[in-house]
């Protein structure tokens, strides 16, 4: 470890405990959503959150296993949903939901017969 690697980790290490002893303002502690507990609040079951609130059940339950993190826009969705459920349930059931049109491929142009001259692009 280098010398100037050590100061930027002590001094780090130092800007963190001031934090903590609330000397030092002005900083955001990001701590994650936790998602079992969201649901828990709700006292519905995994699947019932995951359609009541449009959510993947898969991921829901990946997230409350800790084997992944909801994204920072499904962070900010969930704790919405911790802070007034019932209101989130309400706006989420307004929301009509088109389902896009199946994809279907564009028809494939003709190609020009092996004779014919080609015009140069540009």
């Amino acid at each position: 470890m280098k010398k100037d690697d050590f100061e930027s980790l002590r001094r780090g290490m130092a800007e963190a405990e001031a934090y903590r002893e609330g000397a030092r303002e002005g900083y955001v502690v990001h701590e994650p959503v936790d998602v079992r507990a969201v649901r828990a609040r709700t006292a519905l079951k995994r699947k019932e959150f995951a359609a009541l609130y449009r959510l993947d059940p898969r991921a829901v339950e990946q997230w409350e296993q800790g084997r992944r993190r909801p994204e920072r826009g499904t962070e900010m969705y969930l704790r919405l949903i911790d802070h007034d459920p019932g209101r989130m349930a309400d706006m989420v059931s307004q929301v009509v939901r088109e389902e896009p049109a199946p994809y279907r491929a564009a028809p494939k142009a003709k190609r020009a017969s092996a004779g014919a001259k080609q015009r140069p692009l540009g």
